[in-house]
């Protein structure tokens, strides 16, 4: 199960990461169009709520077995 989880977390940093670059490129191709400049905010805030989600999601078991003492 361990093996799975390191492998699902690869995952998700490498599904992360490649979130920003889009943002960025989102970021560098609005030439200054509010709306194009709204939708790579919106994908930059999105990404940072993902990898939020994602650490809490990764380290809910953990803090669950040490509270539990398991």
């Amino acid at each position: 199960l361990q093996k799975i989880l390191d492998f699902i977390w690869i995952l998700f940093a490498g599904m992360a990461v490649i979130m920003f670059i889009v943002a960025g490129f989102l970021f560098l191709t609005a030439n200054g169009e509010a709306g194009k400049l709204t939708a790579a905010r919106s994908a930059v805030t999105w990404g940072i709520v993902g990898v939020m989600v994602g650490i809490l999601a990764f380290s809910l078991p953990f803090v669950i077995r040490t509270t539990l003492g398991l």
